[in-house]
């Protein structure tokens, strides 16, 4: 009976010491966020993987309309496949940016739309655009970076990092980056992200955030691959997950605000950081 008494005596104490290591670590998104009350939201963002092989675009739709984001930006779209999903997002959206297999849509006027893309396979891509909002303007970013299967999706994952950063060197004024990451919150990735800018969902979210499902139809999420970052120009009001539609991600909604005019934004530091890790 004592041996007995002792093992289940450690099994306590390692769930104990396992309970407050989970709380030190993630305590921002166990707790309700404070609210942000002096900003009206001025600007609604989704980000959203409808997934490449479905076949019911009716829910996919259904989601979008729920939420009604000013910008929608999507990954895995390839029109010839889910042209009714094309449709009806462009219908909604009087001004959008198609790529091969993404799309930007937006309620306001895009200007200045630029593409790349890393080799010639499904992900490693992104796009970024401008957008002015009430005399403010802002640059949108979509991604979609490769899967971490293996060494060499590692490897490209990081090349995909690369060419991000090498972007965002260049972007002047305030910016959201958008997309499925295909990494966890525990990445290399993410550390360079989150280096230089905000995690929205991190900074007013609830709860774990996790967005990829292998068994959606379980109605529950296991990984958190799908992010909206933003400069510290604008600032979160409101972050949330959707719900799966049809496809295996859920959507990621943020409402931001910001304040008054900003500044020069400078992420050079970023190809830095990036440059020393270790592959």
């Amino acid at each position: 009976p004592f041996a007995l008494w002792r093992r289940w005596y450690d099994v306590i104490g390692l769930a104990g010491v396992c309970g407050i290591l989970f709380g030190v670590f993630y305590n921002p998104l166990i707790l309700p966020p404070s609210p942000v009350s002096e900003l009206e939201p001025r600007l609604t963002v989704m980000t959203y993987n409808i997934h490449l092989t479905n076949r019911k675009p009716e829910p996919l739709i259904n989601v979008v309309r729920a939420y009604q984001p000013d910008v929608l930006t999507v990954q895995e779209l390839y029109p010839d496949r889910m042209a009714a999903v094309a449709r009806a997002f462009s219908a909604e959206y009087p001004y959008f940016e198609l790529g091969q297999g993404f799309g930007l849509y937006s309620r306001y006027p895009l200007r200045d739309c630029w593409q790349w893309r890393n080799g010639m396979q499904l992900n490693g891509w992104g796009m970024g655009c401008q957008i002015a909002i009430d005399g403010q303007s802002l640059t949108i970013i979509d991604v979609h970076l490769h899967p971490v299967n293996g060494m060499q999706g590692l490897e490209a994952n990081r090349q995909d990092m690369q060419m991000l950063v090498n972007e965002l060197a260049g972007v002047v004024g305030p910016v959201i980056v958008t997309g499925d990451f295909n990494f966890t919150s525990q990445s290399d990735g993410y550390t360079i992200m989150s280096s230089h800018l905000e995690d929205a969902f991190w900074e007013r979210g609830w709860g774990m955030g996790f967005t990829l499902a292998r068994r959606p139809e379980l109605g529950f999420a296991m990984l958190r691959f799908d992010y909206v970052f933003h400069s510290p120009e604008l600032i979160a009001l409101n972050a949330k997950t959707g719900e799966f539609g049809s496809s295996d991600h859920r959507p990621v909604i943020v409402q931001f605000g910001w304040y008054g005019q900003t500044d020069h934004l400078s992420l050079q530091r970023a190809s830095h950081s990036y440059a020393s890790i270790k592959r």
